[in-house]
């Protein structure tokens, strides 16, 4: 689920902007504008006798030719996860919606760089004991 749940972000930010989409490792070489998706911080929760939670946090890189650019990018994602009600469908590994979705706690941008702002996700998540 895991797997699903970033693969539906990353599917959504594409969807979204059209830029690279980095994973796990940032190359020496990027391409600008490009997108970076970290590993989230994960905490688990006791959350019932039956499930647990996991409460996920994570902080994207935008990276533009500008501070102007990347703020740009990184707020037009950030607002269209506000107007779909914090939300995005979380998708199967062929692409396709699910019924499910993610629901964002978080949304928040900030300039930290020259050419790069951050996009702060946060959410919790569910899971059954086995």
């Amino acid at each position: 689920m895991y797997e699903q749940l970033l693969g539906s972000i990353k599917g959504f930010m594409y969807k979204q902007t059209g830029l690279d989409i980095y994973d796990a490792e940032l190359p020496e070489q990027i391409k600008v504008p490009s997108i970076f998706i970290p590993h989230p911080q994960v905490i688990p929760q006791y959350h019932s006798k039956d499930s647990y939670r996991n409460i996920y946090s994570l902080t994207i890189k935008v990276f533009h030719e500008s501070a102007e650019n990347s703020s740009t990018v990184a707020d037009d994602i950030a607002q269209a996860i506000r107007d779909n009600k914090f939300k995005i469908p979380v998708l199967e590994q062929n692409g396709t919606e699910t019924s499910n979705t993610i629901v964002f706690d978080r949304v928040e941008t900030n300039n930290l760089e020259d050419h790069m702002t951050i996009l702060v996700l946060e959410w919790v998540y569910d899971f059954n004991f086995k």
